[in-house]
């Protein structure tokens, strides 16, 4: 597996070049959403998808991201919808073909 941020051409060099699966780095994507809140948010923000990365099984870790994404459509409408849509790139670490 690789791990890098969301760099179209990185994803694609990955995929042909090394032929792994890839993982979007959760540092960098938490980075990010932080950028799309206001300072007093950050760190309610932060936490919230901190506990996805936590999650010892892919079914908790979507159970989590589900609940964070409920939580954060009336704060930050953003940050739930781009968490919804990168939920199988973030995920990819607890694929249990990967565990196996």
């Amino acid at each position: 597996m690789c791990v890098s941020d969301a760099h179209q051409g990185l994803r694609n060099a990955i995929g042909k070049v090394l032929g792994v699966p890839w993982q979007r780095c959760t540092v960098h994507f938490l980075r990010d959403m932080l950028g799309h809140v206001q300072k007093s948010q950050q760190q309610m923000v932060g936490a919230a998808i901190r506990q996805v990365f936590a999650a010892p099984t892919r079914e908790e870790a979507r159970a989590i991201l589900v609940d964070v994404v409920a939580r954060l459509e009336r704060v930050a409408p953003k940050v739930a919808r781009l968490l919804e849509d990168a939920e199988s790139d973030l995920l990819a670490f607890l694929q249990r073909w990967l565990l196996a």
